[in-house]
């Protein structure tokens, strides 16, 4: 048996009463409900319908930049104009979060639907970037792909108007405990006089990134000084050609968001 046109069927479930989208129920307390409208496109009976509902959102914070996305949304009006024992579908929510875009997919099988029972939709879970206390949420695009009775029918849905909203996001991320560091710096004085200072930053992890910086002075004179970057846990500071008499290299590595920050200051002569 085949379906019967759509645009009968919706008429039919607007003389029933089955357009209007029962309130959602059983939605977590931190839920935001974005109030949605849609014009859905069903190419296999080449028929339009409207579905207005909200959408219920929940944001938890999953890392520094990371979030859970969980969705609800009402139930779709009935599309199957006959009695079925069940109904695969699948479903897919298009949406930004802070402007970075997502897909919050759904599935489940309805069991025993009467005749343009409503459907109901699953839940929607995916994940977003968010680096914010409260995202900026929009909604661009709904799918349900549903199979019953062994023929498959697509629902594309697009809003009509901006479905859109700052949703909190629940949780915080505890701070990582920074691990210590350790600095070293070796001087090589050449017989031109050109003092080579090269510094060497470990850690129990991988190795330390970052800037350090190396003053060389004598006395109260800084003589050379340079702020670089980590390579391999190394950096080389050469100076110009120095005077006799007795130097310092003070070394300062700044840390990074894995390893705390380290010094060392090492005494060298040239003669």
């Amino acid at each position: 048996m085949r379906f019967r046109h759509l645009a009968g069927i919706a008429a039919g479930a607007l003389t029933a009463g089955l357009l209007t989208v029962p309130a959602l129920t059983g939605a977590a307390h931190a839920a935001t409900a974005l109030p949605a409208k849609f014009t859905c496109d069903v190419p296999a009976f080449e028929a339009q319908m409207d579905y207005t509902t909200d959408i219920a959102l929940t944001l938890k914070r999953t890392s520094a930049t990371g979030v859970s996305v969980v969705a609800e949304l009402g139930d779709m009006p009935g599309i199957v104009p006959v009695p079925i024992a069940s109904m695969d579908l699948k479903a897919k929510l298009s949406l930004t979060v802070d402007g970075a875009a997502t897909t919050l997919t759904a599935a489940h099988t309805a069991k025993n639907m009467a005749s343009k029972a409503p459907i109901d939709l699953p839940t929607f879970t995916g994940a977003g970037v968010s680096s914010t206390s409260t995202a900026n949420v929009t909604v661009t695009r709904l799918q349900v792909d549903a199979v019953a009775m062994g023929i498959p029918v697509a629902v594309v849905c697009t809003p009509v108007g901006a479905i859109a909203g700052s949703v909190p996001v629940e949780g915080t991320v505890a701070p990582v405990a920074k691990i210590g560091s350790s600095t070293k710096v070796k001087v090589k004085v050449s017989k031109k006089k050109v003092a080579t200072a090269t510094v060497t930053v470990t850690g129990k992890k991988a190795k330390p990134t970052g800037k350090v910086t190396v003053t060389v002075k004598k006395g109260k004179k800084t003589v050379k000084k340079g702020k670089l970057t980590l390579k391999r846990g190394k950096v080389t500071l050469k100076t110009k050609k120095l005077k006799k008499g007795k130097y310092k290299a003070i070394v300062s590595y700044a840390g990074s968001k894995t390893y705390k920050a380290s010094k060392k200051t090492v005494t060298f002569k040239v003669k």
